[in-house]
C-alpha cells in the first residue's frame, strides 16, 4: 500500500485519503481530505476571507480586483448590460463577460444572457444577419 505525506497535518495516510489534482505530479492534493474539509469550512464560514478568495479570483481570471469590479457593475447601474435586470437569476451570481481571445472583460451580466451568449457567440453575425434579412422581406 502506498503512503503519502499530509503537507497539513504530517500524517502519513494511504493515497485513498487525498483527493485528486491534475496539476500535481502524482495527481493527489498535498493535504489529505481530512484537512481539505477543515480548511475549506474556514474558508466559506469567514466573511473577511471570502472577499479575498473573490479578489483572488477575480484578478486571476480576469484582471480586475474587487474594487474594480464594482465600479464596473455600478457602471452599468448594478443591472445586467445586455437586458437591464436587477436579479442575476440561475444560482444568484452574476457573471463576468469577456472575450475569450483577448481576456478583455466585455461587462457582467445575468445568468440567462450569459448563457445565450455562450451559445450564440460563435455565430453572432450570422444570426444578425439573419435577423435583419427577414426583417427587410416583411
Amino acid at each position: 500500500m502506498q503512503i503519502k505525506k499530509c503537507s497539513r497535518c504530517g500524517a502519513a495516510k494511504p493515497l485513498n485519503e487525498f483527493n485528486k489534482d491534475k496539476r500535481a505530479k502524482d495527481g493527489l492534493q498535498v493535504k489529505c481530505r481530512e484537512c481539505s474539509k477543515e480548511i475549506w469550512k474556514l474558508w466559506s464560514s469567514d466573511p473577511q476571507t471570502r472577499l479575498e478568495k473573490r479578489n483572488y479570483d477575480l484578478k486571476r481570471k480576469y484582471g480586475l480586483d474587487l474594487w474594480q469590479w464594482e465600479d464596473l457593475f455600478e457602471s452599468q447601474d448594478r443591472c445586467c448590460k445586455i437586458c437591464r435586470q436587477k436579479t442575476p437569476g440561475g444560482r444568484g451570481t452574476w457573471h463576468t463577460d469577456h472575450c475569450h481571445v483577448t481576456g478583455v472583460v466585455r461587462g457582467i451580466l445575468c445568468n440567462k444572457c450569459n448563457r445565450g451568449l455562450g451559445f450564440l457567440e460563435p455565430f453572432i453575425t450570422e444570426a444578425v444577419n439573419y435577423i435583419r434579412a427577414s426583417t427587410i422581406d416583411q
